[in-house]
Formats: C-alpha cells, sequence, structure tokens
C-alpha cells in the first residue's frame, strides 16, 4: 500500500510539473482513460511496468522514480543501483520449425516487461531467472483466465502437488490448464481441469503434453 501510494503522489506531482490532466496522460501515453483513473484514485494495485513506462515518458521522468526505486526524477540521474532493483522477464511463444513441427522458445518482444525484483524475490519467492511470460492462448478456463491474458510461470515448479494451474504445451499452442494428481491403480495420473471439464468429473489426463510451469501472477487489460 505504501509503494501504491507513492506511485499516486509522484505520478501527481509529474502530472502538476508537465500541466497535464489524466485524459490527456491516456492519451499521450496511448492507454485507456480507466487505467489511469485506476491508478490515480488507488484501485490499481500492481500496473505492469510496461504501462507505467508509458505513462515515464510522457511524463519526461524516470519509470524508476514512478516506482519508488529512485528519488530522482530525471532519466539521466537514476542511480545504478535503482537500475539493479527491476528485471527484465523473457517471454515463451510457440515457433515453427523447419521439418512441420512446433516447440517452446523465447520470443523477442517488441516491448521490454520489466518487473521489481524485491516484489518477486518477497511476494513470489522465485528467481527472475527461474520466471517466463506467457500469453494465454485460449479461453478454455475462464473466467479464471481468458485469450491474451499475460501470466508469469515458474519454470521449476511443474509437478500439481499441490495441485494448481499451469501453463501446457500441447504440440501446438501453450495453454492455461488447472492440473492435480488422481491415484490410480497403475499409479497416479496428472489430470487437467478446463470450464468444460470441471476437477471433478475431468477425463483429460495429460499423456504426451508438456507441463511447462506453474502460473504465480496474472496481468489483464481492462
Amino acid at each position: 500500500m505504501k509503494a501504491n501510494t507513492l506511485l499516486v503522489e509522484r505520478l501527481q506531482l509529474q502530472m502538476q510539473r508537465k500541466n497535464i490532466n489524466a485524459r490527456e496522460l491516456a492519451e499521450r501515453a496511448g492507454l485507456g482513460r480507466s487505467f489511469v483513473y485506476d491508478v490515480l484514485s488507488g484501485k490499481s494495485s500492481n500496473p505492469t511496468t510496461q504501462k507505467l513506462a508509458a505513462l515515464a515518458d510522457v511524463l519526461d521522468c524516470s519509470i524508476l522514480y514512478l516506482m519508488g526505486d529512485s528519488d530522482t526524477p530525471n532519466k539521466s540521474e537514476s542511480t545504478p543501483k535503482a537500475a539493479e532493483s527491476v528485471v527484465n522477464i523473457a517471454s515463451l511463444m510457440v515457433e515453427n520449425t523447419s521439418d512441420g513441427g512446433t516447440l517452446v522458445t523465447e520470443g523477442e518482444e517488441e516491448e521490454a516487461y520489466y518487473f521489481r525484483l524485491a516484489w518477486i524475490k518477497n511476494k513470489l519467492r522465485a528467481e527472475p531467472t527461474d520466471l517466463r511470460i506467457v500469453f494465454v492462448s485460449d479461453n478454455r478456463m475462464e473466467p479464471m483466465f481468458s485469450k491474451g491474458d499475460m501470466v508469469l510461470i515458474n519454470l521449476k515448479d511443474r509437478a500439481p502437488e499441490p495441485s494448481g494451474t499451469f501453463i501446457v504445451f500441447d504440440g501446438e499452442r501453450l495453454s492455461a490448464r488447472e492440473l492435480h494428481y488422481s491415484g490410480t491403480a497403475d499409479g497416479k495420473k496428472i489430470i487437467a481441469s478446463t470450464k468444460d471439464s470441471p476437477a471433478s468429473n475431468a477425463t483429460m489426463v495429460i499423456k504426451d503434453a508438456q507441463i511447462v510451469g506453474r502460473v504465480v501472477w496474472l496481468s489483464r487489460e481492462l
């Protein structure tokens, strides 16, 4: 809450300095008005760094300053120590191979996605090198996940014990699935649930599909 309050205060200060209101800020940054209003009112608890970077560009200040990792608003005067407090997380994508198959690779996004290192370590209890961004490819897990949602996954957490939501590669796409173990006569099997087959009567057994990682964070466009 303290960090959000600081973000609001610094946004308002820079808006006054540039003599710009919330509507103009949203338009110049190419963002929805509701996003800017939610940030300024404190309703947006964890805005993405991509959107904060767009606001910082319009306000001609450092994103590190808005995030509270630097006390200097000027981009050129941001300290090296502050710069080390945010990390870029790579994204995963499905790529076609020359032999007609598909594989999961790290994509090169036009826009980088940065996250606070302290948030990753303290909140997610993970290492940045173990995290990847994935964009959900379908609506099979609505309303929990929708097509286009951006999620963070932990590559080192691939066993559904405890049960939870994972990104699965079925040879064609990266999909969100709720997975859990089911005890059978011939051993434990991993069962996948979707909105059409809830955990109570799921019939799809994960066999050839690859469990990529557990979902630990979600971001959605409003």
